[in-house]
């Protein structure tokens, strides 16, 4: 989550191009750096790319910041990004029966607002394995669709194997990619 948001970050700051355009920088981002595709994710950074104020927890970060409260800042954040995730992942745990429904309390507005930009109406999980699958309200085509994103062409088998690799190199590397890409970061921010 650390990686996606310096990406995230990357996008936004580095360049002054369009939407599309920055989706498409990020999906780059994700295929050649990160190895993952968090869906859910992936449509909050397309809100933010739109409106920073659809996102208020990002507006945290300016040009000029420190190096070091600039990481303590994404990795706090990294933390909120994984409440849902987490919050699913206890779904499992939640009871003996076919249905549980969980519910999440707080007083953090940030948190709150983070959660409304991507509402899921289920979760698929399978009971023996760590598989889980949100299923949002909105359909995630329609919605790139209707926001003039073609996101289709990175789901063919090869850029989702590539991805798979990236990962893996990811993991293998113990995501040294974080320093590099967060050294990237500073720079632009600088």
């Amino acid at each position: 989550m650390i990686l996606l948001l310096i990406g995230i970050l990357i996008n936004k700051f580095e360049n002054k191009a369009g939407v599309p355009k920055k989706l498409d920088n990020l999906f780059k981002f994700i295929n050649d750096e990160l190895g993952i595709y968090y869906e859910r994710e992936f449509i909050v950074a397309h809100k933010y790319f739109m409106n920073s104020k659809n996102v208020n927890m990002l507006n945290k970060f300016n040009k000029g910041m420190k190096t070091e409260k600039l990481f303590r800042q994404i990795e706090n954040i990294a933390w909120d990004f994984s409440v849902p995730r987490i919050m699913e992942y206890f779904l499992k745990r939640g009871g003996e029966g076919r249905f549980f429904i969980p519910f999440f309390l707080t007083n953090d507005f940030n948190l709150r607002q983070l959660l409304s930009l991507f509402k899921v109406k289920g979760v698929i999980f399978d009971k023996k394995g760590d598989l889980f699958i949100p299923l949002p309200v909105v359909n995630t085509s329609d919605y790139f669709e209707e926001h003039k994103c073609n996101i289709e062409i990175h789901f063919t088998d090869d850029i989702k194997e590539k991805r798979k690799k990236v990962y893996q190199r990811n993991v293998e590397e113990h995501f040294g990619i974080i320093k590099e890409s967060f050294e990237r970061l500073v720079k632009i921010l600088e």
